[in-house]
């Protein structure tokens, strides 16, 4: 875990994590899929891949991290990886 400024935290929208967003890895443990469960200051890294879910969303997190770590949802993010 690497320490930021409070000037780049705050260059880096798009990678900031809120609660419930579904955070990726892209690099190492492709496909391992995990929920935000509280709002943090903290970013996300290269090897990470963030999708927001929207605040407020009807829809649970949980059913988009359950498909993304089962077979079939690994099998389908792994035919789209490169590198």
């Amino acid at each position: 875990c690497l320490t930021i400024s409070v000037e780049q935290f705050k260059s880096n929208r798009r990678c900031r994590l809120a609660k419930d967003d579904v955070v990726v890895a892209i690099g190492g443990y492709l496909g391992n899929a995990a929920i935000v469960r509280t709002n943090v200051a903290a970013v996300i890294g290269q090897h990470s891949a963030l999708l927001p879910f929207g605040h407020p969303t009807p829809h649970d997190p949980r059913y988009l991290v359950a498909f993304l770590n089962s077979h079939v949802g690994e099998t389908l993010f792994r035919r789209w990886a490169r590198g």
